[in-house]
């Protein structure tokens, strides 16, 4: 657990992440409790040069540490995670071991999200997230199940940017499990 959490705080993030792929689900979950503490650590001066550095890190370790997918999508789409979030490949890569009903239980909490956008910035995040859905989903064949207003609404929108894109690749993603 203290190499992971010097890791978090060092946001050496490749470190991270080969120590959480060593990792098994209980040791996961052991270590959410420190990662819970640190993010509120850094949540009181979110724009210090520490949590700059840590936050991508801590982002990526939390949602692999989390055992629900309501916590991991909440993790995910977390306002404060919003300014220094960890890649969507890095995401991908961590939840790319969990159950396929579990990742299309994500998808869908992740895609019920309102997707109104107020800067540039939270628009690319929220494309970012949309990202990280529609890889799981396709990767799982479970896709966000019935229609979500939020996400057909995005998606329905003029333009290519990385929200709309992504909410449209979403929601052409394959609604039940396929065989792999």
């Amino acid at each position: 657990m203290g190499s992971l959490m010097e890791a978090v705080r060092a946001g050496r993030t490749a470190e991270a992440v080969s120590l959480l792929d060593g990792m098994t689900d209980a040791e996961r979950r052991a270590c959410f409790p420190e990662l819970r503490a640190l993010r509120k650590e850094l949540r009181a001066d979110q724009w210090t040069a520490q949590a700059r550095r840590a936050c991508p890190t801590l982002h990526a370790a939390g949602t692999a540490c989390q055992t629900g997918a309501a916590g991991v999508a909440s993790w995910l789409a977390a306002s404060d995670m919003r300014w220094w979030p960890a890649s969507p490949g890095v995401l991908i890569h961590l939840l790319g071991d969990r159950a396929p009903g579990w990742l299309g239980d994500v998808v869908h909490r992740l895609a019920e999200r309102p997707l109104s956008s107020r800067s540039a910035a939270s628009a690319r995040w929220l494309g970012d997230l949309l990202a990280v859905a529609a890889e799981c989903a396709e990767r799982t064949g479970h896709g966000a199940q019935g229609e979500i207003p939020h996400l057909a609404m995005t998606a329905d929108r003029r333009g290519s940017s990385r929200l709309v894109a992504q909410a449209r690749r979403l929601r052409s993603a394959p609604a039940e499990g396929v065989a792999a």
